[in-house]
Formats: C-alpha cells, structure tokens, sequence
C-alpha cells in the first residue's frame, strides 16, 4: 500500500530494514533448518506489524511454515491435510490474486504455474480425498523454487533503504559516527576489526576523500575530521549516534578504579576517558556537551541498562562537569575553550536532578558535588530552593553527621537561618545526628495495597469501578 500521496511510489513495509529482509531471505533458502526457524519467526513478526502482507512473503511464510512441522508428532494423514491447505491458500495468492472469478488457468498459466500444480489444487478443494502426501509435498516444494524466482532474487536486486526527510549527510554522518566509535574500541582493546566491516569503513572514506587506508590510526583521523567538517554545518546528532555512544560496547562499557581509603573513592580510568577525549571536545564546540549529559543522567534512572553501565554514565557526568569548571588540576579531563558556556542548560539540568531523580540512588553521589560546584563557578545564577534541595540530598545521602562539601561562601551564606544547618569557617557543614532511617528499595513507584475488601465482590482482574450490570468490564459511575 502506498504509504501517503506526497511520498509517491512508496510502500510501507513490516522490515525494519533491508538487511532484515536480506537476512530473511537467506535464512529461508539456507537449508539449515535453525536458520528456516528464525526466518519463520521473523516472518510472523511482519505478518503482526502488517497483517495484509506482499503475495511472496505471504506465500513464503504459508509454505515454510508447513514444510517445517514436526514430521515425527504427526501421522501421515494430519501431514497431508497441513499441507494441503498450505497448498490451497499459497495457490489462491499467487494465481487467482486479483483476477475475475473463473479466470483461475488463465492466470496461473501467466504467472509460469504449471497445469498438475493447479490440477492439484483442484483435487484438494473439490475431490473427495485429498491428494497423496507425496504430491502435496511435492506441489509446495514447488511453489517454494518459485517464490524465491518470482520474488526474492528481483526484489533483492532493487530493495534498498529510503529515510524520508534524511539527506545523504545525515547518513554520512551517522555511518562516520558509528564506524569512528567503533574503530576508537578496537583500539582500546588492541584487536583488529572484522575484514568485511573495515572494507565498508572504507568504501565511506574513499567515498568522501577519495582514498582508503589499512591502518586503524589513520582510519579514526579521516573518521573524525568527517565528523568534525559535517558538525561545522549543521551541529547536530541523530539519536542513533546518541545511542551508539552510549552503549555497553562504547562509552558505557565498565572501565573504573576503586580507591579504598577512610572514604571509597570511584573514577574512570584515564587511559579509556582519554580516548574519547577528541569527540568530547568537538561536541563541546558545537554546543553539544551538556545534552550529552542530560542523555547519561537518563541512563542511570534507566532500567534497561546494568548496575555498572549506569556507574559508568554517572561518573561521565562527574568527567564533565569536572572538566566545564576548568579546574587546574592535572587529573581533571582537559576540554578546549568554546563559545558556549551552557547557562541555561545547567539550570535546566539541576531541575531535572532535582525534580525527576531518585536522590536516594548512589549514582548522584558520584556528581553531585561537581554540579554544586559548577552551579557557583562564574558567577552562574542559581535558585536558592535549587541549591537548598542539592544540600539535602547530599547530607541525606553521605550517611554521616558531618559533610565535608567544598563550595563557595556565597552558598553557605544562603544557610545562615537554616534551622538544622549551622555554618561555620572552613567550609564545613554541621548537621544534627538522628538516627538512620531504614531505607526503603523499591523496584517501581507500586505499593502494595493492605486492604482488599473493596475487591471482595469484583471478579479476578476487575477494579471496583469495573463492575456494571451488563458486562463486568463496563466502566459505570
């Protein structure tokens, strides 16, 4: 079907790309039947996202699917019926398609089908017994060489992908983002990439600057310089260079030292936040380190990631922050001077902290000291609600009477009618000692609910405001 008037000769299809449909295709004609197995599965999968599927991949996914039944778990006769119906429902989308009633022959002799297939189908729709196991399996087989000829190998020679309103430099610069990430890992880790993988890096590089190159090192510099000129356009990065970088084999994957001292200390290990050293700081000439940010504090409230990935963005962001303050210190991430001071971005991303986080997580300890120092340096204006709330939160959750919390005296002067926090010189912050609540673990933002006796008269999944008169399920004041 056409996917809108404005985007003529388009087809909305139920692949996520070509290479899924490449995969499917070869999987299907493999002959190996885990791979016939995945293919049928991914198959459904399209039938779910587009239930009015292409004749060839209908046809394919009715076939395939009868051919792989367990031989062994039924008898001859429900084998035949299987396949007889696949037969009659594969035979009923490729030669009667869309012709008038009683053009059958005339259309399966156009599409190359031949007179014993449709003879076939003949018997098993009118004749009083069904064919013989060995001749309905024989038609889908058939049918089966002929969908990949029909079908498969020309649409393989013309598919290809098509991102609406994308231009050819948005590709460029997804494909030179990912291949730079994953060429800068490879050289972490001192392993060569895969050959079929470093030959399409590059065909991108010799697209672009017209030569190729065998060396990893090289490979990265053409990579970044790619990056660099098409940021000088248009400096922004589409979500899956987003999601590229902070993935479990990029940025996120668990590189840190532990310090074991009167207080544990956690950092990146230098030699891998080096690496990315060069990419951080062209994002920070095009204004685009503080969104880096607001992504790595989402991967720590994310679920989906592992306990140490979201360490590892929690100690990015403490990486940043450390290094936007410009402190002296050898130690500290050195980025170079750029135009953009991310005021306003730094406001909005304290709210956020503030506001959306779950201040009883670790992961905010490991920034929360650097984001009170970078919302002081440079005379940077903050709410004093915003910082009373980030000195809470880190009393809260240093689990011990005194906190040591090296900021400005403009922030401690803000405290001096505090009820419960006494300023003294040397920027020390007393607090009363009470005693430690025991902390509470939730999984999710439920709770368990004690009394039941509203739900006494409501049938299992029911909510009492379900319950009507004339269906359990009808909503009824």
């Amino acid at each position: 079907m056409s996917l809108s008037q404005k985007f003529s000769g388009l087809i909305l299809v139920p692949w996520f790309n070509s290479a899924e449909w490449e995969f499917v295709y070869h999987s299907v004609y493999s002959e190996n039947v885990d791979k016939q197995h995945k293919a049928l599965e991914l198959l459904k999968l399209w039938k779910t996202r587009t239930p009015i599927l292409s004749t060839g991949v209908e046809g394919t996914l009715i076939i395939l699917e009868a051919l792989l039944h367990d031989t062994d778990l039924l008898s001859s006769e429900q084998l035949a019926n299987h396949y007889a119906i696949a037969l009659m429902r594969f035979l009923n989308l490729s030669a009667a398609n869309s012709e008038k009633q009683g053009c059958f022959a005339k259309t399966s002799a156009k599409n190359e089908l031949p007179k014993w297939l449709i003879n076939l189908r003949h018997d098993v729709a009118h004749g009083h017994q069904i064919p013989c196991l060995f001749n309905l399996k024989m038609g889908l087989d058939f049918g089966f060489n002929w969908l990949r000829e029909k079908y498969w190998k020309p649409q393989s020679k013309i598919i290809k992908d098509l991102d609406i309103g994308g231009s050819n430099q948005d590709q460029q610069l997804i494909k030179s983002f990912n291949a730079f990430v994953d060429v800068t890992m490879s050289l972490f880790k001192n392993c060569d990439l895969n050959v079929s993988y470093r030959n399409q890096i590059n065909m991108l590089i010799r697209s672009t600057v017209g030569k190729t190159t065998s060396h990893l090192n090289t490979m990265s510099n053409i990579l970044f310089e790619i990056i660099h000129r098409i940021l000088r356009d248009l400096p922004k990065l589409d979500e899956s260079c987003w999601s590229k970088l902070l993935s479990n084999e990029a940025m996120l994957k668990p590189h840190f030292s532990v310090t074991v001292t009167e207080h544990e200390s956690v950092k990146l290990e230098t030699k891998f936040r080096d690496i990315w050293k060069n990419l951080l700081n062209v994002l920070h000439q095009y204004g685009l380190l503080f969104l880096l940010v607001e992504k790595l504090f989402d991967v720590t409230g994310d679920i989906s990631h592992k306990e140490s990935n979201k360490k590892m963005a929690a100690l990015w962001i403490n990486e940043i922050l450390q290094a936007l303050i410009q402190s002296s210190d050898d130690t500290v991430l050195e980025l170079e001077p750029s135009n953009f001071t991310y005021e306003q971005q730094a406001q909005d991303f304290q709210k956020i902290v503030l506001y959306h986080a779950d201040l009883s997580q670790n992961y905010i300890n490991y920034f929360i000291d650097s984001l009170l120092q970078y919302a002081n340096s440079d005379s940077k204006a903050v709410i004093k609600q915003d910082i009373d709330s980030l000195f809470e939160a880190k009393i809260e959750n240093s689990h011990c009477a005194i906190a040591e919390i090296q900021v400005g005296e403009e922030l401690l002067l803000a405290y001096e009618d505090h009820h419960e926090i006494l300023v003294e010189s040397g920027c020390k912050v007393f607090t009363e000692v009470k005693p430690m609540p025991e902390p509470i673990r939730a999984l999710n933002k439920w709770q368990k609910l004690k009394d039941t006796s509203a739900f006494k008269s409501c049938p299992l999944g029911v909510l009492p405001h379900q319950v009507g008169q004339s269906h359990p399920f009808l909503i009824v004041d």
